[in-house]
């Protein structure tokens, strides 16, 4: 048997709707990195690409190479708070290559693009505890039912005694166990707030940001449930960099 790559299936819809839900995660903390790097737009150029996957655009070089530039930019920033917020943006657009990679990692990359946005809000609360849980109460009541039944099918979260450890188990158990009724609350838009103000999340956001404008040509014909799921070169190396 291979690394486990085929051993759990996940539909191209559900990875379109994981990818549209991480957005929404990764893009709540976007701020944060604009703040301490004003100018550097790789984290929102990853966000974009993966809403444009999201939307229906193909799996193509954009993806990979906004996400690795994202990552880059986590590297660089130099600030912890905007370093997650990067990350955050790098796992999103990871999301769209989750059934190229090991089963065994497969839940740690759901959860990442929430994980990193809670851990990046909660850094710039000075590392109040309630915010980074009121983030993960957000993603969980937020992440579309799709979410819910990939990670089910998934081995669970690795226990970890460090804080974003603590973070990552409260997501997963929080997904995995989430009664269907928190769908109803997600549509009444409950749970929109960590409980936190900070300068650069006071700013409102551009349109733009909340829902990019796909600008990669369609391919309908890449489109079906059953297409074939490319395995870039790197991708291992860059899926083991953000777990």
């Amino acid at each position: 048997m291979n690394s486990g790559t085929a051993e759990i299936a996940s539909s191209e819809a559900e990875l379109r709707t994981l990818g549209g839900w991480a957005a929404d995660c990764a893009e709540r903390a976007l701020p944060l990195f604009e703040a301490a790097a004003p100018g550097d737009t790789r984290p929102r150029e990853a966000i974009a690409a993966i809403r444009a996957f999201a939307a229906g655009d193909r799996w193509s070089w954009r993806l990979r190479t906004a996400a690795w530039a994202a990552l880059k930019a986590s590297h660089e920033v130099g600030d912890p708070a905007a370093e997650a917020a990067a990350r955050a943006a790098a796992s999103a657009a990871g999301t769209a290559y989750l059934r190229a990679l090991a089963a065994a990692h497969r839940a740690d990359h759901v959860v990442g693009p929430a994980l990193h946005a809670a851990q990046a809000l909660e850094l710039a609360a000075f590392g109040d505890r309630g915010v980074g849980e009121g983030a993960v109460s957000w993603a969980i009541v937020q992440a579309p039912s799709a979410v819910c039944d990939i990670l089910r099918r998934l081995p669970a979260a690795r226990l970890s005694r460090t804080r974003l450890g603590e973070l990552r188990l409260r997501l997963d158990t929080g997904l995995r166990d989430r009664p269907e009724s928190a769908a109803a609350a997600r549509a009444a838009g409950a749970g929109n707030s960590t409980g936190f103000a900070h300068p650069a999340l006071d700013t409102p956001e551009p349109a733009s940001l909340a829902r990019p404008q796909p600008t990669i040509p369609r391919a309908a014909s890449l489109a079906r449930p059953d297409a074939a799921l490319p395995d870039p070169p790197g991708l291992a190396r860059f899926a083991a960099r953000l777990i």
